[in-house]
């Protein structure tokens, strides 16, 4: 069978297929040796190890999941708050200072002025 038409029927992915062959009817079930292959687009399935006698073939066929891909999403960066700065000017006696912050206070014994 084409392997494209295969894919299509049983919808299966590009990953590798399975085959399992059961024969029963006769006194005891038996599992047949497969082979599953894939060669310049034909798919091709081989079973040994089993009677013409027995009454019912069953054929499975099937595929492991395809491995889900990893992709990284890039997480947004936060950018800082920015923090406006104000300067007050604080007095103690003759002496005066300027503090620069995101809320200012004077220092111990020093009056906003």
């Amino acid at each position: 069978m084409r392997s494209e038409v295969a894919r299509c029927l049983y919808g299966f992915t590009s990953a590798p297929i399975q085959a399992f062959v059961s024969i029963s009817g006769g006194d005891t079930q038996v599992i047949a040796t497969t082979v599953t292959g894939e060669s310049k687009g034909w798919l091709s399935l081989s079973a040994a190890g089993f009677t013409f006698s027995e009454k019912t073939i069953t054929v499975k066929i099937s595929q492991e999941a395809e491995k889900p891909v990893a992709v990284a999403t890039p997480t947004p960066t936060a950018k800082p708050a920015v923090v406006k700065k104000s300067t007050i000017t604080c007095v103690k006696g003759k002496t005066s200072k300027k503090v620069t912050a995101a809320k200012p206070i004077c220092p111990t014994g020093y009056k906003k002025k």
